[in-house]
């Protein structure tokens, strides 16, 4: 049986998983399967857009009540923990196996995606990365790819604001996680917008004593809005370009050690350095000069 994941549940299901489908392969199962088993996921619009129409059966489990039924009325609702309710199933399943050819549905890190330079860095990233090390992401171009294309092998070591879409969110719960699980790497991903919402969090960085990559990549500007703004104001920009700081500077002065590299081969040894030093490295990745 094909098994899918969200954004927040990567990981749950290793990516290297023969049976997990991603990309268009998610899709393709969604809309042919005869019953779609839900578990702990709000079935939020990104669903609504990719279904043609409402699955042919739905059984939903989820430990909030509130939520079953929100956007898609089941056929079975379910409510109790992800973890019992599963191996509930399985039990009556008693063997039965589906027909499902899911072909290969592995993803890979250095694959021709849609955004460069993306693609390289995020390949650079997981070639680099333990596998159970865990990414923190912001609301930034690069995480909007790393969500649908960077593999993801253990659970909780994908972190992501979908729901609220904070921006800032990645250096904090990065520190967070790294104080939390001081003995695997963590590495927070930000755009240049984001990273100016939480930027004196290098302070407490810094107080922590913790050893963590922040990977700011910098285009001056907010990119994903600008894009909104050419695609549905007719190219008429708005409060879009940044002012920003000297970021390596803007480190330097927390007592960071920072860097600003324009290529692959320079993160990738940016990285590594960063993953080795006892406390916090910005990483700029300076987009309009990368090549």
């Amino acid at each position: 049986m094909p098994v899918a994941v969200t954004a927040n549940g990567q990981g749950a299901v290793p990516a290297d998983h023969p049976l997990l489908v991603r990309g268009e392969r998610m899709n393709k199962c969604l809309n042919e399967a005869d019953v779609v088993i839900a578990v702990g996921t709000r079935l939020g619009f990104r669903f609504e857009q990719m279904w043609k129409g409402t699955p042919e059966k739905l059984i939903h489990l989820d430990i909030d009540p509130e939520v079953i039924g929100r956007s898609f009325e089941p056929d079975v609702a379910l409510i109790g923990d992800a973890g019992e309710g599963l191996r509930g199933l399985y039990a009556r399943l008693d063997g039965v196996k589906t027909g499902w050819d899911v072909g290969d549905s592995v993803p890979q890190a250095s694959g021709q995606w849609e955004e460069k330079p993306f693609p390289e860095l995020l390949g650079v990233l997981r070639d680099v990365l333990d596998r159970d090390a865990v990414v923190v992401n912001d609301m930034t171009m690069i995480s909007y790819q790393a969500r649908r294309h960077f593999p993801v092998y253990q659970p909780r070591t994908f972190l992501s604001p979908t729901v609220y879409g904070t921006l800032g969110f990645s250096m904090p719960a990065a520190v967070g996680a790294k104080v939390a699980c001081p003995d695997k790497q963590v590495v927070s991903l930000c755009g240049d917008g984001g990273f100016m919402y939480t930027a004196t969090e290098l302070s407490t960085a810094v107080q922590q004593g913790v050893s963590l990559p922040v990977v700011l990549c910098n285009d001056n500007t907010y990119d994903a809005i600008k894009r909104a703004q050419d695609r549905e104001c007719d190219g008429r920009n708005i409060a879009v370009e940044l002012a920003n700081p000297d970021f390596v500077m803007f480190a330097q002065s927390f007592g960071v050690q920072s860097v600003r590299v324009t290529d692959g081969q320079g993160f990738g040894e940016a990285l590594e350095e960063a993953l080795q030093a006892e406390g916090p490295t910005l990483i700029e990745v300076f987009l309009p000069d990368y090549s």
